[in-house]
């Protein structure tokens, strides 16, 4: 879970430093950073719904962690890798790598 809670940690740094450096603004949260990069074409509008429920997952874990609860957790671990490899594809389109 605490790397699944990295590699999420890792996508929103990556869209803050993005958004940094096109100079789009500051969020005042993670999902409005998730929100910007899809206004702004990064990732499809049809992804970014799944990237906000990543962040709201990861404040459980790093927030409420006395309420996790661990099955919800396997549940979303099944489905989230998938997710977070989408979202570095976009990220990794945009920059051309």
């Amino acid at each position: 879970m605490l790397n699944f809670q990295n590699a999420i940690q890792g996508c929103i740094d990556l869209a803050d430093h993005i958004i940094a450096d096109q100079e789009w603004g500051t969020p005042g949260s993670f999902s409005e950073a998730i929100d910007t990069l899809e206004e702004h074409g990064i990732i499809p509008q049809a992804d970014a719904e799944n990237y906000k429920s990543m962040v709201r997952f990861r404040n459980l874990t790093v927030h409420a962690y006395a309420k996790i609860d661990y099955r919800k957790v396997y549940e979303v671990m099944q489905n989230g890798l998938k997710d977070i490899e989408r979202y570095i594809d976009s990220i990794a389109a945009f920059c051309k790598l």
